[in-house]
């Protein structure tokens, strides 16, 4: 897809103002973490846990909450003479429920299910720095060896927006590497900031 910035610099009376926004649209991320959460039950996914089932085993599905019920999405198949799986190509629509046998299962990745329900639009948009200065005149200090002051303070990663439901999307496991796009309990962006003062002599 594509990346893009939006950035300006205003200043006004010794008044600075400047922000850089940095925007991504497109992408995949495998969301590992959530994956590892839900099968050890420490995701919000996994907070409903009321299951209700008849007495022939089967889940009743009029009692049961349904949130506590889901269909993934995905297609039906069956597996084949040789052992390997085949599609029908008939859309999922079979219930199961979020219940720790499904997350310790095919609901989770570590279980051995699949890992497309995981993979997560990586989009975003953030705001990588803004800076708030303010500058004095050299008759304003009065003091005859500086010629300037400036006074700044400079905020970095003080905002995101993301449909990811991890902590932030740029992030990789494997650092910068070119393999991206991997989520495994990753360090999110750092945010900072920082204040100073500029001296012309």
């Amino acid at each position: 897809d594509w990346t893009a910035n939006i950035s300006n610099s205003l200043t006004y009376k010794g008044i600075g103002f400047s922000f850089l926004f940095d925007i991504k649209q497109g992408g995949k991320m495998y969301n590992g973490t959530r994956l590892a959460m839900n099968y050890f039950g420490t995701s919000i996914e996994t907070i409903n846990r009321e299951v209700y089932y008849n007495a022939d085993g089967t889940i009743d599905f009029a009692k049961t909450p349904a949130e506590n019920i889901i269909v993934y999405t995905g297609v039906l198949g069956h597996k084949g003479a040789d052992g390997s799986v085949v599609s029908n190509g008939t859309v999922n629509n079979i219930p199961v429920v979020n219940g720790q046998a499904w997350y310790r299962g095919q609901g989770s990745n570590f279980g051995g299910g699949a890992t497309a329900p995981a993979v997560e639009d990586a989009s975003w948009v953030r705001l990588r720095e803004i800076t708030l200065s303010y500058r004095l005149k050299p008759e304003t200090i009065g003091i005859k060896f500086i010629q300037g002051l400036e006074i700044y303070a400079t905020g970095k990663n003080l905002w995101l927006s993301t449909p990811y439901s991890g902590i932030d999307p740029e992030t990789s496991l494997l650092g910068a590497d070119n393999a991206q796009g991997m989520d495994y309990f990753n360090m999110p962006g750092t945010k900072s900031y920082t204040f100073g003062l500029k001296m012309n002599f």
